[in-house]
């Protein structure tokens, strides 16, 4: 401040007294300074605030102030759990909501539902919910989680928590929809059906979801994540494969005509299965994560009567047995899993070649379905403007799933979000990748994508249980933080796509250019 300085040298020297013009300077001198210029100290930024077009938003604060509204929903959907391509009533609490903030919408892939908020222009974000539940019988501790609250539907059960991911992502659009006159782009609220095996990633791109306008240019999904390597609140995540690539296959074995007097089902099915095993020792890189696993071996006249109608070439007795049924036919169930994109993509043929060589050497014929049918569902028709077929039974198969590989980009904005609202202790910027599958791996190969894990592993909560347990107990605490993710992510990735190229309602933009 050289001038104030020079003014109160020449004051008090005795050449001006005038005393109101020295302390006007000064208030205009201050007024003007920026506070570090003044202190010497500048001042650290806040970890709970979020900046989009220059106005300051507490995001995680806000957040957290709808907690109670987060809970409630997750509890609704907790009760009524529903199974992959019929999540309709999940769909219908969807659609409650969304009309009470005055946020529009359009069934894709129904019952999935795609809200929309912003400005209808680019560059947009696509924030996801999976919606579906998993054939469990619940088991919670009641004392942890009410036994008033479990599942209300015998034998179905919200354990992987997506009842969590909708009820943020609703959270999410409350808060998108207050500020929405700051957004300078647009946020697609994608609730998925079917991600449970059936897909619903793909139905939906091929639904619509590419149809949608202005173009999809970024996306983003939060999982709850019940383990010990993310604690409660912490939120993971990771550049490039962060969960495996995943397939299921079904094999028949069968005598072939020749063999059908000197064949052996059970012989053929043993060596398939160990064969299988060099899948992983011999068939892919050392250094690449792979494994496969029989799950199930059904060799029984039933089984193979109601599924294949097969036939028994003779019986046998047992001492103190019955008549049983020596099976001419076999049917193999596992899955397969590869964090590699290249070891993936090469392990259908494989697989394939390894099953068929190994059961024909002991006098047996193969068939390898990489898609197996895992049951029928009945697609409900949508309100006016939905997307994709209504109306008809649908076969529901276990389709393969992509490994989830995270842009770089995309989690370089993540973490900076997370780090700015909860701090660098709250952030894993390298979580191992994992084996487990999701389909959110076809979002990622469509557009640059990160997925991330919110930690909810508490054991004072009951959280201790990994996901798919029938004893699974969601930490209802930190759901907060993933609607404030959901937020400050979306702010984020506009902010960060507006500073490449011209905002447009052109094609989406490329890996690259993010």
């Amino acid at each position: 401040l050289p001038c104030v300085s020079m003014v109160f040298r020449r004051d008090f020297r005795g050449k001006r007294h005038d005393v109101n013009v020295v302390m006007r300077l000064i208030v205009v001198v201050f007024f003007l300074a920026s506070p570090s210029l003044v202190t010497g100290v500048v001042e650290p930024v806040s970890h709970s605030v979020s900046r989009l077009r220059d106005v300051d938003v507490d995001v995680a604060a806000e957040a957290e102030s709808l907690s109670d509204y987060v809970v409630a929903i997750r509890r609704e959907l907790h009760q009524k759990p529903e199974l992959m391509w019929g999540e309709f009533v999940t769909s219908a609490v969807v659609k409650r909501e969304l009309d009470l903030i005055n946020v529009p919408y359009e069934d894709i892939a129904s019952p999935g539902v795609v809200g929309r908020v912003g400005t209808g222009f680019g560059p947009a974000v696509l924030l996801r919910a999976d919606m579906d539940a998993l054939p469990v019988f619940e088991k919670s501790d009641p004392a942890f989680f009410p036994a008033h609250l479990r599942s209300q539907t015998p034998g179905v059960m919200h354990a992987c928590g997506h009842d969590g991911h909708v009820a943020m992502l609703l959270g999410a659009a409350k808060l998108l929809k207050r500020h929405e006159g700051l957004l300078n782009g647009t946020v697609y609220l994608a609730f998925q059906p079917a991600e449970e095996g059936g897909a619903g990633a793909r139905t939906m791109l091929e639904s619509g979801l590419l149809e949608l306008r202005p173009p999809i240019n970024v996306a983003f999904a939060i999982h709850n994540w019940p383990y010990p390597s993310t604690k409660s609140g912490v939120i993971g995540t990771r550049s490039g494969v962060i969960m495996a690539g995943s397939a299921a296959f079904e094999i028949l074995v069968q005598q072939e005509p020749e063999t059908k007097d000197t064949a052996d089902v059970v012989v053929c099915v043993a060596s398939v299965i160990t064969a299988l095993q060099t899948f992983t020792s011999r068939s892919t890189d050392p250094l690449d994560s792979a494994l496969i696993t029989v799950a199930v071996v059904d060799t029984s006249s039933s089984g193979n009567n109601s599924n294949h109608g097969g036939s028994f070439s003779h019986q046998f007795t047992l001492p103190g047995a019955s008549d049983v049924a020596y099976s001419s036919t076999a049917r193999l169930l596992g899955q397969f899993h590869c964090t590699d994109v290249y070891t993936f993509a090469n392990a259908f043929g494989k697989i394939e070649t390894i099953a068929t060589l190994a059961g024909h050497t002991h006098g047996c014929s193969v068939t390898v379905d990489f898609e197996p049918e895992v049951g029928t569902t009945r697609v409900s028709g949508g309100s006016g403007g939905a997307r994709g077929v209504s109306g008809v039974t649908r076969s529901i198969k276990r389709a393969h799933y992509p490994p989830t590989v995270n842009d770089p980009s995309v989690v370089e904005s993540v973490i900076k979000v997370a780090t700015e609202m909860f701090g660098a202790n709250s952030v894993a910027p390298d979580v191992d990748p994992v084996m487990p599958g999701e389909d959110f791996g076809f979002f990622a190969q469509t557009w640059p994508s990160a997925m991330a894990w919110l930690g909810t592993y508490s054991p004072e909560k009951g959280a201790v249980f990994p996901l798919h347990s029938a004893r699974y107990v969601l930490d209802e605490d930190v759901l907060h933080v993933g609607v404030a993710m959901h937020v400050g992510v979306a702010m984020e990735l506009i902010s960060a796509s507006l500073g490449v190229g011209e905002r447009s309602e052109g094609e989406p933009r490329t890996r690259d250019e993010l």
